[in-house]
């Protein structure tokens, strides 16, 4: 058992000596309309010149979704835009971090929500459809 535990404790303080870098995957890219309306022309862009998910039309409470299969997440920007019903277009961008607590060894499901108030929030979670395989 000490001998575990020392095996345990050298690699948990190597792979934080050597800046232990997890590279994340996505399979699935989601867009949760919370603004009471519909919206058009819903589009993501990850990262420049990477996956791509557009939508003509998400009605008011319903999502935009794509399964991808598994790609690297390039650890950058996230464009989000889209048109409100009375025409307005609308952006947001941001750069969201992957949380620590998720299973790098799995792929994660990138998550926005669009607000009544315009605002959008980008997060990830792990993605339930791998979990297990």
């Amino acid at each position: 058992m000490k001998v575990l535990n020392l095996v345990t404790l050298c690699v948990l303080t190597s792979a934080c000596a050597t800046g232990f870098n997890p590279r994340y995957y996505y399979s699935d890219i989601e867009i949760d309309n919370l603004t009471g309306e519909t919206l058009r022309n819903v589009r993501v862009q990850v990262g420049p010149g990477g996956r791509v998910l557009e939508c003509a039309e998400v009605t008011k409470d319903r999502i935009c979704q794509q399964r991808i299969g598994k790609h690297l997440y390039p650890k950058a920007e996230v464009r989000l835009s889209w048109q409100t019903e009375d025409g307005r277009q609308m952006s947001a961008q941001e750069n969201p971090s992957v949380p620590l607590t998720l299973v790098y060894s799995q792929p994660i499901r990138l998550m926005m929500e669009i607000a009544a108030d315009g605002s959008a929030k980008f997060y990830f979670k792990q993605d339930d459809l791998f979990i297990g395989e």
